[in-house]
């Protein structure tokens, strides 16, 4: 061998890295973000023309990179996506310019062009707002529901629990911090597929399997019409309480204040930490300062701390992280069951309600 190292040895994730290191190097105009071979590459122009004008010289030089260092690039797995605020990318500057001006290149090759692609198990489109994801996620939370439904009966009862946040929970929660701060009707997709598994693995399987016995042997005649009762499915919230299991929705906000808290505290990762305000004033440093309201993470993510961090008591950062762990679980549990077992109440609307009344008192 005179080049490269085998495959599947245990240097040889470490050297790759080290090899490509200086990929960062080839260009100055644009953002390299690398995550072991899977590297993205991310350009910003004030126009379509100069956008693409500059993204093919980034990529030839990339491409002179790649030639210089003996590596190759698949430009059958390459793809890129425009992102752009408007809906419609195409402006009147635009029609002066042909559809090959608009067409990404590397070693005069062209580069497929898609409306969305998957970035270390998320999903991103070209509007980033997380509505491919969550679809595809319903998919992918529909097949956990049925893998479940066919093994449960053979695992011991008490390991359905374990097997629920391993090979369901963890789907749902992947990423939850990015694209669960969507409206209820957008999450409602979830939380439908996140209480059919919730039936599946600790429901009544034998009420729910009697139903169906309506042979003139087993049942009288009355009791073979199917009525409401046959078609009226068993409430969650109970099986919810009973198993403390926290809701899609509750699940955001528990992910989304540790998240922002071992951020704060950690100061790490410091891209994200160097993009939060924390207030100077004596009493108030963990009191996060919100940008103007809008869609991103550290508006949702600053104002749903400062509304928590008053209920967790947090006036710095000396807290341990497994204690606010367990204080903010056992707060949304206890939230949670508040109701009717058809009501589903949200920690944050709980909190800004009384935040609200205290204030008016």
């Amino acid at each position: 061998m005179i080049y490269g190292v085998p495959q599947g040895s245990c240097l040889g994730p470490l050297l790759f890295l080290i090899y490509i290191n200086d990929l960062t190097n080839a260009s100055q105009n644009s953002h390299f973000v690398l995550f072991a071979d899977d590297t993205n590459i991310f350009v910003v122009a004030k126009c379509r023309a100069e956008l693409y004008r500059k993204a093919n010289a980034i990529l030839n030089l990339v491409h002179r990179y790649m030639m210089a260092n003996k590596l190759h690039i698949n430009t059958g797995k390459s793809c890129y996506i425009e992102f752009s605020k408007r809906q419609n990318t195409v402006s009147t500057d635009d029609s002066n310019h042909s559809s090959n001006d608009f067409q990404l290149y590397i070693n005069e090759l062209p580069l497929e062009r898609v409306e969305s692609t998957k970035f270390l198990g998320v999903t991103i489109d070209k509007n980033l707002n997380w509505d491919v994801h969550r679809t595809k996620l319903v998919k992918k939370l529909a097949t956990s529901s049925g893998i479940l439904s066919r093994i449960k009966d053979s695992i011991p009862e008490e390991l359905h629990k374990d097997l629920y946040h391993t090979l369901f929970e963890s789907h749902l929660t992947y990423g939850i911090t990015v694209w669960g701060g969507a409206s209820e009707s957008k999450l409602d997709p979830l939380f439908k597929a996140q209480k059919k598994c919730i039936r599946i693995m600790f429901g009544d399987k034998e009420a729910y399997l009697n139903k169906f016995k309506t042979c003139a042997r087993t049942r009288s005649f009355d009791e073979q019409r199917l009525g409401h009762e046959f078609y009226k499915k068993e409430h969650t919230k109970p099986l919810f309480n009973k198993h403390s299991i926290m809701n899609v929705h509750n699940l955001y906000l528990y992910h989304c204040i540790n998240d922002v808290f071992k951020i704060l505290k950690f100061r790490t990762p410091i891209s994200l930490f160097s993009l939060f305000d924390l207030s100077s004033r004596t009493g108030k440093e963990t009191y996060a300062l919100t940008p103007k309201p809008s869609e991103s993470y550290i508006y949702r993510a600053g104002t749903i701390w400062n509304i928590v961090r008053q209920k967790l008591a947090v006036s710095e950062f000396t807290t341990t992280t497994s204690h606010i762990k367990s204080s903010i679980k056992n707060i949304i549990l206890n939230t949670q069951k508040l109701g009717e077992s058809t009501d589903w109440n949200n920690l944050l609307n709980n909190l800004s309600q009384a935040h609200k009344n205290t204030a008016i008192k």
